[in-house]
């Protein structure tokens, strides 16, 4: 379907009465319809009447236009009653300052594009159509309208239409109607040509006296167009029923359920005062059933996708599951065996009944016990599960231990499944093999209850230790360290004389006593002046 949108968007904020206005003016010829524009100017406002809703709503439904009102708070109830006028308008509120214009195009531009609503063109006045669908729901009943919402691009929807003829006018001879079925907006459409046959020639009365008696009738009615008009005190389709002294109305009673007032429970027909039933839906060979077809016979749950769970677990009988003597339940869905229920002593069902009881040929583990499997046999929280495991999981994952020349043989039955990591929350097992290297796996059970078995691709493996390496290493470590040590002594002597010689030469430099006389040398005599005596 082609989505060519076209749209005019119009701002007001008041409704006139233009019709009003123009008699006060003096302009009272009719609008043509036509366009009279001289160079972008209406030439014709002087002297044509302004077009009429009418007039407006064929133009928008013949140019395929989707119309937007912009309008005030005051005039919203107004413009929104033009919608049953005017196909695929619609009308949002303007703000005073007009703030809203850019929102108001894009919300009401999505409300057009998101719907499809389904017109009929002028021409179906004397018939009534009906719209069916589904609109996005494909799978659910049809329902009858004729807009679909809430579509986004790339979704179709299918509609079924429904013609009702009123009535046959009188004169009816050639009587036909043209008219088209399309979405509001779009050019699509389809177009209905209708011919209407009221009077047949089987009805004339040469015809009705040519078939009295009729073969089809039994010899007992007229034969008119097709059915069968009976002589007093015969009907049904052929005339076939002979109500003699018993009155019609008493041979219906007869098709009624005791304390029913619909005829054989509203889903046959009564026929000399039996009931013929009718299919469930359509020409389908599933019919109802009983002496009033008060029965479904196709109305009983399913169990594995079939009826009953199908001809080997039961039939269905007015609506009831009629189980065979292998099965039980509702839908004959249980298994009344139970040797699925075996444990390997072959003798105890389900482990015991501590652990387990049989149900329709499975067993239901109790939940105070800590065993789970198919009999009830494994234990959550024990080890035996790993050890029953181990050599399978070897064999088929890492391809060692003591089953790796008959892994098919022994591990047939076993639902291991190999991964890069184990998952969280299972139980794990570790095990350490003859290469002393440690492989893990996990198990748990499903929904059925069936040992499911998690086991990591790759073992841990401890390295195999280098002697040769480790000594040779250790022997250029302490060879390197001494000679780094040396080293280290070397330079800081070396920094140190370095030092003490420098200081030396200093000092020497720096020396200021006379060479002729020792420093050291303190003389024998001492002079002391007496102040007093000072110049005598």
């Amino acid at each position: 379907m082609s989505r060519k949108n076209k749209m005019i968007f119009i701002c007001c904020n008041i409704f006139i009465d233009y019709y009003f206005i123009l008699q006060l003016g003096g302009i009272i010829k009719p609008n043509d319809g036509q366009c009279h524009l001289s160079n972008g100017i209406y030439t014709e406002s002087s002297t044509q009447d302004y077009p009429s809703i009418s007039q407006i709503a064929a133009k928008i439904e013949e140019k395929n236009v989707n119309l937007i009102f912009a309008v005030t708070e005051k005039q919203v109830d107004i413009y929104k009653q033009l919608k049953n006028f005017i196909p695929g308008s619609v009308t949002g509120r303007l703000a005073d300052d007009s703030s809203n214009i850019v929102a108001l195009v894009r919300d009401n531009y999505q409300k057009i594009t998101s719907k499809v609503e389904m017109s009929t063109t002028s021409g179906a006045e004397d018939v009534i159509i009906r719209y069916f669908s589904r609109c996005k729901n494909k799978t659910g009943e049809l329902s009858q309208t004729n807009i679909c919402e809430g579509l986004k691009v790339g979704d179709s929807v299918s509609f079924e239409v429904e013609i009702e003829v009123k009535e046959c006018p009188k004169d009816s001879q050639g009587y036909s109607k043209k008219f088209d079925i399309k979405p509001v907006g779009l050019s699509d459409k389809l177009e209905v040509r209708m011919e209407l046959i009221c009077k047949c020639d089987c009805e004339s009365q040469e015809k009705a006296m040519d078939n009295r008696q009729s073969k089809n009738c039994n010899n007992h009615g007229t034969f008119v167009c097709g059915t069968c008009a009976c002589d007093d005190k015969y009907y049904g389709k052929t005339c076939d029923c002979y109500t003699g002294n018993i009155t019609q109305t008493a041979l219906e009673e007869q098709c009624k359920e005791t304390g029913k007032e619909l005829i054989c429970s509203g889903r046959g027909e009564c026929v000399c005062g039996n009931c013929e039933c009718k299919p469930r839906r359509g020409n389908s060979e599933e019919r109802y059933s009983g002496k009033w077809c008060q029965c479904d016979d196709y109305s009983c749950p399913f169990y594995d996708n079939a009826l009953c769970g199908g001809p080997d677990h039961g039939t269905c009988r007015c609506g009831n599951c009629s189980c065979t003597s292998n099965f039980t339940g509702e839908n004959c869905g249980c298994s009344t065996r139970n040797d699925s229920c075996i444990s390997s002593d072959g003798k105890t069902l389900c482990g015991g009944l501590k652990r387990g009881k049989c149900e329709c040929n499975r067993c239901m583990c109790t939940e105070k016990s800590k065993y789970q499997g198919t009999t009830c046999e494994d234990c959550k929280d024990c080890k035996m599960v790993c050890r029953q495991n181990k050599a399978c999981v070897q064999c088929l994952v890492h391809h060692t231990g003591k089953f790796k020349d008959s892994c098919e043989e022994n591990c047939r039955d076993r639902n291991i499944i190999k991964k890069p990591s184990l998952p969280e929350g299972f139980n794990t097992c570790e095990f350490k093999d003859e290469d002393d290297c440690i492989f893990y796996f996990t198990y748990d059970y499903d929904g059925n209850n069936e040992l499911k078995i998690i086991a990591q691709e790759t073992k841990e493996c401890p390295t195999k230790v280098n002697v040769l390496a480790i000594v040779l290493g250790v022997v250029i470590g302490i060879v390197l360290v001494g000679l780094a040590l040396l080293l280290i002594w070397k330079l800081v002597t070396t920094i140190n004389d370095r030092r003490e010689l420098a200081r030396f030469e200093k000092e020497t430099k720096d020396a200021k006593w006379d060479t002729g006389e020792n420093p050291v040398y303190k003389p024998a005599t001492s002079e002391y002046k007496n102040p007093t005596y000072a110049g005598k």
